[in-house]
């Protein structure tokens, strides 16, 4: 049922939680990626209880009661004086609106990242699905807050201008219809719904692209080096932490 989502999420943390404290880890790099498990996934619960997926009223009480009571449908049913089969549709209803949201994967994702790159990569689809239009700021848009305003500064030599004019050329509108016109629109697209879908099939190569936009890279060489040797192998161990 569409009540899993929640509950592996609950039982994801519970996991994390309880390997935290019962089983100590000498390995420093291993306790560094299990505290960072757990606070991805506290995040994500953190968001789970805002119900900011859900829009209608209605339907975040009954959830809300739902979470409370331990995910008990008769007894949400019977707080609302509703049937039963109302609180399975409305637990399926939101169980696919957060899916939606954060991306199905994700929780799998998360438990499952064997390096802090891969948990990374998990949460940045997170990040994503949550706030969609935030890779927006990843490109240029209104330049003029980033112009200072113009002056008669008293210049004279027009040689000394070479920099500064590269840099208005480079950001021109005639410039970007010249690059725009030289790439293939299909591959273009297809980066573009890399970096913001939550399909998790691209999750490192998501990575990779954020970076870059990011500017985290020394420079291109490097992010294409980088996005060119992704492992085949999978950053993502195939194991059963948590219900399925």
């Amino acid at each position: 049922m569409a009540k899993i989502i929640f509950k592996q999420l609950h039982e994801a943390v519970y996991t994390v939680r309880k390997r935290l404290q019962s089983n100590p880890l000498v390995d420093e790099e291993a306790k560094r990626l299990e505290e960072s498990r757990y606070a991805a996934l506290m995040e994500i619960v953190e968001y789970t209880r805002t119900q900011d997926f859900l829009t209608h009223k209605s339907v975040k009480n009954k959830i809300r009661f739902f979470f409370n009571s331990n995910y008990n449908y008769k007894l949400t049913a019977e707080h609302f004086n509703c049937p039963l089969n109302n609180i399975e549709s409305t637990v399926s209803y939101a169980g696919k609106c957060l899916e939606k949201r954060i991306g199905r994967d994700t929780i799998r994702l998360v438990m499952q990242a064997q390096t802090q790159d891969a948990l990374d990569a998990a949460m940045l689809q997170f990040r994503i699905g949550i706030n969609p239009t935030g890779t927006q700021s990843l490109f240029v848009g209104d330049l003029s807050k980033w112009f200072p305003e113009p002056s008669n500064m008293g210049f004279r030599d027009l040689s000394e201008f070479r920099k500064e004019m590269r840099l208005l050329f480079f950001f021109s509108i005639g410039y970007f219809k010249e690059c725009f016109a030289q790439v293939d629109q299909k591959r273009l697209a297809h980066l573009l719904y890399i970096l913001q879908s939550t399909d998790n099939a691209h999750v490192m190569e998501r990575q990779v692209l954020y970076r870059l936009l990011q500017g985290e890279y020394q420079d291109f060489v490097e992010a294409w080096e980088a996005w060119t040797t992704l492992e085949e192998k999978s950053p993502f161990e195939d194991r059963t932490a948590i219900s399925q």
